[in-house]
């Protein structure tokens, strides 16, 4: 009967055949070893398995032409800055700039700059709460309510006080502009981009165009 495998009649010639076929079997198991190692630190093949600690990768969306080149979502952001104080005595007074930007197609300005007095953002709240439908929010207080004794003036022209004055002007002119049926009120239009008020004014809707 013929044996599948040669037979080594020579000791010397079988222990140093068995001694090169341990040390090729051993020298393939670490090259093994070494690969699926790499394979596993690398990723490279080793399918996603959900459950076993695996990291999707975000895959972010291509920006097509048309994104690119479409016109950007509507804004309309105003600042109240820079306040500045005039005059002397009772004619003291402390006015505000009122910055916008926008681009919204119901003002006919992108961009504009007005000076507004305190008594001014109360006129466009009283136009607003008479001819629109709008629930108007309140204008910051008036005074600190912490004056010194014998101060005639209420702290209104402390810098903490017109600080926080400004920053309540802001906060209400923005939530007036923010609303729909407020941008369409010729007072809002008229305070946020004329260089005068004229209270003398026909109240009514602004024409889009």
């Amino acid at each position: 009967m013929e044996l599948p495998w040669p037979v080594i009649e020579d000791q010397e010639t079988a222990r140093n055949t068995s001694y090169n076929v341990a040390v090729s079997i051993s020298y393939r198991k670490q090259r093994e070893e070494t690969c699926a190692d790499y394979v596993i630190k690398s990723g490279v093949g080793v399918p996603k398995m959900a459950g076993v600690g695996a990291t999707a990768r975000i895959q972010s969306k291509k920006q097509t032409l048309e994104d690119a080149y479409s016109p950007p979502a509507n804004f309309l952001e105003i600042d109240v800055l820079n306040a500045e104080t005039h005059g002397i005595g009772k004619k003291r007074f402390t006015d505000y700039e009122v910055r916008m930007r926008t681009n919204l197609p119901v003002f006919k300005m992108k961009e504009s700059s007005t000076r507004r007095r305190y008594s001014d953002f109360e006129w466009l709240r009283n136009e607003l709460e008479r001819d629109s439908k709008i629930v108007v929010p309140p204008l910051p207080g008036k005074a600190l309510k912490r004056q010194l004794p014998f101060r005639g003036d209420d702290g209104i022209f402390e810098d903490e006080f017109i600080e926080e004055r400004r920053k309540g002007l802001e906060q209400f002119v923005n939530k007036v502009a923010g609303h729909p049926l407020a941008q369409n009120e010729r007072c809002l239009h008229m305070f946020l981009q004329e260089p005068m008020i004229d209270k003398n004014y026909v109240p009514g809707k602004v024409r889009t165009t």
